[in-house]
């Protein structure tokens, strides 16, 4: 008889189940949000850190090509920013020329037809925050079209774009750092930034992007000195101001 009733005592009744489960849904639902953004934080943890290899990366091939940024002798990069290039296509793509400083095989030596995607070049948040669906060819970033200083978009003129452009009415060659300097302090202007549909509404690819920053309300940038930070998003596009709302 004192055996079955232990037995009966040590069993769980219907009640405490159901009290039991409901203290792990509580629990679960206390720490969901905070796991959740624990994950983005380390999302935007390893986009700062790609950004930052990508813009030492860019001043390694300054330092190699006379202080000259990326591009060809007379025109330079298109805005938007893409994580693949070819042997034979590309060149108009920062990741083209700094690739063999990301530990990546140099263009030149890409097997014709071979498309070479550089991850390190993908921010993480814009793969999880757009499909990917489209292909490797997505634009994730935006190098500097304008010279974007303390928030304020200084008005330059086509000349005088950082990395250039490659056609067009605006080609010119890219800048040498020396040059850049002359506009303000290089830890003042940022080279890239993710790229989303708040800042750029109205470009051909603009339907890749994210509606919305990658990463909340919060965009990585990296700057001409080297130094990668976060940028908050600024409120309403005001096009005297800050016309692409980077």
């Amino acid at each position: 008889m004192n055996k079955s009733t232990t037995s009966a005592r040590a069993a769980f009744t219907l009640i405490e189940l159901l009290v039991v489960i409901a203290i792990i849904a509580i629990l679960a639902g206390m720490l969901l949000p905070a796991l959740s953004k624990a994950k983005a934080k380390g999302v935007q943890a390893r986009c700062i850190s790609q950004l930052k290899q990508a813009s030492l990366a860019v001043l390694l091939y300054a330092e190699d090509h006379e202080e000259r940024l990326c591009g060809r002798p007379t025109s330079g990069l298109l805005h938007g920013q893409t994580a693949t290039y070819t042997s034979a296509g590309g060149v108009d793509q920062l990741i083209y020329y700094i690739a063999p400083y990301l530990g990546l095989p140099r263009p030149q030596l890409l097997a014709a037809g071979v498309t070479q995607e550089a991850d390190i070049f993908f921010c993480p948040g814009f793969k999880r925050a757009t499909s990917h669906t489209l292909g490797l060819n997505r634009v994730d970033f935006i190098i500097t079209p304008s010279v974007p200083i303390n928030g304020t978009t200084i008005v330059i003129p086509g000349n005088m774009m950082p990395f250039g452009y490659p056609s067009g009415a605006l080609m010119a060659p890219p800048l040498r750092l020396s040059q850049l300097t002359s506009l303000g302090n290089l830890a003042d202007i940022w080279m890239i930034v993710d790229a989303d549909r708040v800042g750029t509404p109205t470009a051909g690819w603009s339907a890749q992007l994210p509606v919305r920053p990658a990463h909340g309300n919060l965009r990585n940038a990296t700057y001409y000195d080297g130094h990668v930070e976060q940028r908050k998003m600024p409120g309403p596009v005001n096009p005297a101001i800050n016309p692409h709302n980077y």
